[in-house]
């Protein structure tokens, strides 16, 4: 095949589908098919990708689904984004020409808020609690005891409380 029929054939190819998210004008109840009606949530892109993908043969692998991230900034999750096979074949990408995109499901705790902890030289510590954050998910325990390691990470103790 000639490089000009190959060309040809790129630029007659399908494109992609796409599903196009932003944090401040999107509605979970678009489709994001279309950049004027975006989503709001990675999740609802996520679940949107998730119907675009056939259910085709198991030899024929899915189109790839293009999540699209509009507005430069900081696109916050509210819950874990959680991926698995069904989204193998979906990319997220940061929309052209709109700057860098930022997906964080921290929270930010200002300096203020921060003091050091009594009787612990080098550490620190916030009251979560008082900084909105309620459910403090799972306690990890205290370095140097069992089980310090969790899901592969090794944490360091953050002298960070809840009360």
């Amino acid at each position: 095949m000639t490089m000009l029929a190959t060309l040809a054939m790129l630029l007659l190819a399908p494109s992609s589908p796409e599903i196009h998210v932003c944090p401040h004008h999107g509605s979970d109840t678009n489709s994001g098919l279309q950049a004027a009606a975006p989503v709001r949530t990675l999740v609802a892109a996520r679940d949107a990708a998730r119907r675009l993908h056939p259910a085709g043969p198991a030899d024929q692998p899915p189109d790839t689904v293009n999540i699209v991230l509009h507005a430069a900034g900081v696109h916050h999750l509210a819950e874990p984004l959680v991926l698995d096979a069904r989204d193998s074949h979906t990319m997220f990408l940061a929309a052209s020409g709109e700057g860098t995109v930022l997906v964080s499901g921290g929270v930010r705790v200002d300096e203020a808020a921060v003091s050091p902890r009594p009787g612990h030289a080098g550490q620190f510590q916030a009251n979560l609690t008082a900084l909105g954050l309620a459910d403090l998910g799972t306690v990890l325990p205290a370095p140097g005891s069992a089980g310090h390691e969790y899901d592969g990470v090794l944490y360091s103790d953050l002298g960070l409380s809840g009360t």
